[in-house]
């Protein structure tokens, strides 16, 4: 379900129409399973005695089904991994853009995994994960500034402009959770 912003990046070999639809598709699927996860997991968070850890998850799935916990690793593995495959495409494909393609391929992925690595050599799992939030947070107050601009309705330009200021406050004000 993630990487559902690299469809943008598909233009040569997918029409607009079926990428805006596997784009909004995407997204649901991805929100229905957050909520999911969500509804399925809060009442169970007393198991972790109120102690957010980097394998809080892992924690949690033992406590309610030692046999989770395998399965849950490996698609735990997969799905980062599938994500960082995902935003590195489309990391190449912005950094590409913002070069007017005076960078490789090649290029620009050696400079997104260098950038990467670094990160991952100077900042815990916590402050990785709440730049990455608040990077999200910033392109989808981006996305919203663009919806508000071309929404015709002004129930819709309303609600994009609340989304935005919501997402410009995590934006600014999200911390690490550790």
């Amino acid at each position: 379900m993630q990487g559902f912003e690299t469809t943008r990046y598909l233009g040569d070999e997918l029409d607009a129409d079926t990428r805006i639809r596997a784009s909004r598709t995407s997204q649901l699927f991805s929100a229905a399973i957050y909520i999911l996860f969500i509804l399925v997991a809060t009442p169970m968070m007393h198991l972790l005695s109120g102690e957010a850890t980097g394998n809080g998850l892992i924690m949690l799935a033992t406590e309610v089904a030692a046999w989770l916990v395998v399965p849950l690793v490996f698609a735990a593995v997969f799905s980062q991994f599938g994500a960082a495959i995902a935003e590195a495409i489309s990391a190449s494909g912005n950094i590409m853009e913002l070069t007017r393609h005076r960078l490789t391929t090649r290029v620009t992925y050696i400079f997104i995994c260098g950038l990467a690595i670094a990160l991952t050599w100077t900042a815990d799992t916590f402050e990785i994960l709440a730049l990455a939030s608040r990077a999200f947070a910033f392109y989808f107050f981006l996305q919203c500034l663009v919806a508000c601009d071309v929404a015709r309705k002004k129930g819709l330009k309303a609600a994009f402009a609340i989304l935005a200021a919501l997402l410009l406050f995590i934006t600014i004000f999200s911390v690490p959770a550790g």
